[in-house]
């Protein structure tokens, strides 16, 4: 059995989140913003490449707001995110005391000062990893995360077996 203590910060809530909405939900943003990117740049290089110097500033404009247009975006993301995990912390009292994840045969047992949570392994959707955090899916956009910071000497490995052994395919792990 594997148990790994944690209290969460504001900081991991809005990594969780960033996750969760935009890696998992709007996947595809990531290939809008390519898109975004390529188009300011072929717009500013048409601008220069125009004859008549008379369009050139409309295109020049177009393609700047264009690639202004990521950073914004990013920043928006990142903003939303710290959003959402500033009000899951005001309003979800369970985040403001420490929390005790045991790792068992059959289940998943989340104790913590006001609650005690048992789930099985079978209603898990997936887990996965970052390079900060793992994250333990009941639906395709809840999760319950897991910080490695608060990780000890080879629980990371530990972890990541004994998901890979119960959750089987479901388990998108980093191979270390």
């Amino acid at each position: 059995m594997l148990k790994i203590m944690l209290l969460y910060t504001i900081e991991d809530l809005a990594r969780g989140n960033r996750f969760i909405i935009f890696k998992r939900r709007l996947w595809w943003k990531k290939y809008v913003l390519a898109y975004l990117l390529l188009f300011g740049v072929g717009m500013i290089v048409f601008a220069y490449a125009q004859q008549a110097p008379d369009w050139r500033g409309e295109f020049l404009i177009i393609g700047i707001v264009a690639l202004l247009l990521v950073p914004t975006s990013m920043a928006l993301e990142r903003l939303g995110a710290k959003l959402i995990a500033n009000q899951i912390f005001k309003n979800n009292l369970h985040v403001h005391h420490p929390q005790t994840y045991s790792f068992e045969d059959e289940n998943l047992n989340i104790t913590g000062e006001l609650f005690d949570a048992n789930l099985k392994w079978e209603g898990f959707v997936e887990a996965a990893e970052t390079d900060t955090d793992f994250f333990l899916f009941v639906s395709r956009d809840q999760a319950y995360v897991l910080p490695k910071r608060v990780f000890g000497d080879g629980q990371e490995s530990l972890l990541r077996d004994f998901l890979k052994t119960k959750l089987q395919d479901r388990a998108k792990l980093k191979l270390v």
